[in-house]
């Protein structure tokens, strides 16, 4: 299993495209792109009962959600001598492994 996520680097952020969101990487990339298209969020397609701003933050959170799971998983491993988080680290390498596309 390898931590390392194959997916367009954060962070990444949000712009308006008129009733929708397009979700972009925010930063110089190594390609020279100041920025990259992640996916769109349509309101006529997706907004049932408000869920569109939400699930387009929740997107461009994921990679820095990653970073910060795999830091606290590091850090659990690191005081895990007793076996006390053998549980907690199971459940975060799962998600992990998800976050991948891996079958977990």
């Amino acid at each position: 299993m390898s931590n390392e996520l194959k997916a367009t680097p954060g962070p990444w952020g949000l712009t308006r495209e008129g009733k929708g969101f397009s979700v972009r990487s925010v930063g110089t990339m190594e390609n020279g792109y100041t920025s990259e298209h992640i996916c769109s969020m349509d309101y006529y397609r997706i907004d049932r009962e408000g869920e569109m701003n939400p699930n387009a933050h929740l997107i461009a959170a994921a990679p820095d959600m990653y970073q910060e799971l795999l830091e606290i998983r590091d850090w659990m491993g690191s005081y895990n001598v007793t076996g006390k988080y053998d549980a907690e680290i199971y459940r975060i390498d799962c998600v992990l492994s998800k976050a991948r596309g891996e079958k977990s």
